[in-house]
């Protein structure tokens, strides 16, 4: 398989220097001038640097990467493309020696001053399959994917894709970082409020409080192969969220087990969720079917839809107990490696044992993907929600009517690796309007922590 691969690797990388690589591809006479100078005809040092950079990509690719290493120390690259080309013949002549870490690491930084060299991010993302990076080399290869110029690339990108999942059929995952907030329970900033023109002191649990806690999380799967385009995944995930106190103490565990079958550019998920929540003094057991339709429309375009239906029952709250069901979705475009564009958007209905917890919830959303230069990737989201409830609220003669702000924004230093992980600063902001009194609240919120999708 990984023979395969590379021989289609190598083959689109000569279709794609067509359309993405400008340093990479050549004129019929540019490929005179690299024969003659193969031959000794022409001196090599007064070649355009472009027909350079191209004899001694050839020279790599067919196992000459010593004499080329030699003629690029002996014949450096002057032009405004300098840094950038020699890193590439670096990485390649890395990747030649065996040297994946090294050949991984000349590529990262040449993306770092320039996202948009593509034929270096295909070879990043080769040298990290190679390097047995999995989660990096997916990242880059679904980067790719959505700006590749032809279906050949697409499909080379697939398989790859596919071939990592099959060399590792488990995947794994933690994460743990500081939580700082300005409002950590979402309470309300009054100390009183009125209702029905009557005083109501707002207890410790509902008023605003601040603090610092620990988050941490760990996600495992694993997928059992039961046809070429069948498998079955069983996955499970903790994530707990710690305070001073244990008012605010979230613990989470969740188990999915899921069908999927892949047909074409349609992929097609169908499982169940159950999840066991402790919140404070409270907790949840919701269990339910899930359905998840993953489709590209294009090379550019791609999206998803995940509907679910769950069935919520409360330890001490049963007048919460009932059913969630609803759907969110997002549709993707790419517009080249280093930036991507996302739609949001998601309804759902909520039923309670009490009339006046039903509701409607309709959610639309913006976000983007962006690598700059010197190795910063922005990652920006913001979503809007609005729940309309079907009864009364207690004291009020009108149903709660609520609208919510989420904004989130990732930072990634893509050129600064620790362990072999990127580190990721990641700050949040809510804001919510209610017409109840307890319900309106504004937080802000920071994490750091590492990733290996970068």
């Amino acid at each position: 398989m990984e023979r395969i691969l590379t021989g289609a690797f190598l083959c689109c990388v000569a279709v794609a220097s067509i359309f993405l690589g400008p340093a990479a591809a050549g004129t019929p006479a540019a490929g005179q001038a690299s024969n003659k100078a193969a031959k000794g005809d022409v001196g090599f040092e007064t070649l355009d640097e472009r027909i350079r950079l191209r004899i001694l990509i050839g020279m790599i690719r067919s196992g000459g990467q010593e004499q080329a290493a030699r003629m690029l120390a002996d014949v450096p690259f002057r032009g405004p493309y300098a840094r950038n080309r020699t890193l590439f013949l670096q990485g390649l002549i890395a990747e030649a020696r065996g040297d994946l870490k090294g050949a991984v690491h000349r590529f990262r930084t040449a993306l770092a001053s320039d996202p948009n060299l593509t034929m270096v991010r295909m070879e990043l993302a080769r040298a990290l399959y190679l390097d047995n990076d999995d989660d990096g080399a997916r990242h880059q290869f679904e980067l790719l994917i959505g700006a590749a110029p032809t279906p050949e690339l697409v499909r080379t990108f697939d398989g790859f894709l596919d071939a990592i999942s099959q060399r590792r059929p488990w995947d794994f995952d933690f994460w743990a970082s500081l939580a700082p907030s300005t409002n950590f329970n979402n309470g309300t900033s009054r100390k009183v409020v009125w209702i029905d023109g009557l005083p109501f002191v707002v207890d410790d649990n509902t008023h605003e409080k601040s603090g610092i806690g620990l988050r941490g999380g760990t996600n495992g799967s694993y997928q059992f192969r039961l046809g070429e385009d069948l498998s079955l995944v069983t996955a499970a995930g903790v994530n707990y969220t710690d305070y001073q106190g244990d008012s605010f103490d979230d613990f989470l565990l969740s188990q999915t087990v899921e069908l999927r079958r892949k047909n074409g550019s349609t992929e097609v998920w169908l499982g169940g969720i159950a999840q066991e929540r402790w919140s404070g003094d409270e907790f949840l057991w919701s269990v339910g079917p899930q359905l998840t339709i993953k489709q590209r429309f294009g090379p550019r375009t791609g999206g998803y839809l995940r509907l679910r239906q769950a069935f919520n029952l409360y330890d001490h709250a049963e007048y919460r107990d009932g059913t969630t069901s609803g759907g969110e979705g997002r549709v993707s475009w790419s517009l080249s490696p280093a930036t991507v564009f996302y739609t949001l958007a998601g309804a759902e209905r909520g039923t309670a044992t009490l009339p006046h917890l039903d509701y409607w919830s309709a959610m639309g959303g913006l976000a983007a993907y962006h690598e700059f230069g010197y190795g910063l990737t922005l990652y920006t989201e913001g979503r809007l929600r609005r729940s309309i409830y079907d009864g009364d609220y207690p004291f009020m003669d009108e149903p709660r009517d609520d609208i919510r702000l989420d904004i989130r924004a990732t930072l990634t230093k893509r050129d600064f690796e620790i362990w072999g992980l990127a580190p990721q600063l990641e700050y949040t902001y809510s804001k919510a309007w209610s017409n109840t009194p307890f319900d309106s609240f504004e937080a802000h919120g920071a994490s750091l922590t590492l990733t290996k999708q970068f």
